[in-house]
């Protein structure tokens, strides 16, 4: 792990990238249900979108391999 060369000795490293999927796109589902009810002013819209535009590039690196999701536990040596 690169924070090992900053110092730290990692006591727990788990991979999440398979869970993170279907959770990100559960919640856009929900969000859609809020965007067809027409609840958003323009602005929050644009908002929502650009938003939307980042986490379609997330996914993309995730499924291409390019980008994994982890909670890294670490500790600094003394």
């Amino acid at each position: 792990f690169l924070i090992e060369s900053l110092g730290y000795t990692v006591r727990r490293s788990d991979d999440y990238t398979r869970e993170f999927r279907p959770i990100v796109l559960e919640g856009w589902r929900k969000i859609d249900s809020i965007v067809a009810k027409g609840m958003l002013n323009p602005a929050e819209g644009r908002a929502l979108m650009n938003e939307a535009q980042l986490w379609a590039r997330r996914i993309a690196a995730v499924d291409a391999g390019e980008l994994r999701v982890a909670r890294i536990e670490a500790l600094k040596k003394a």
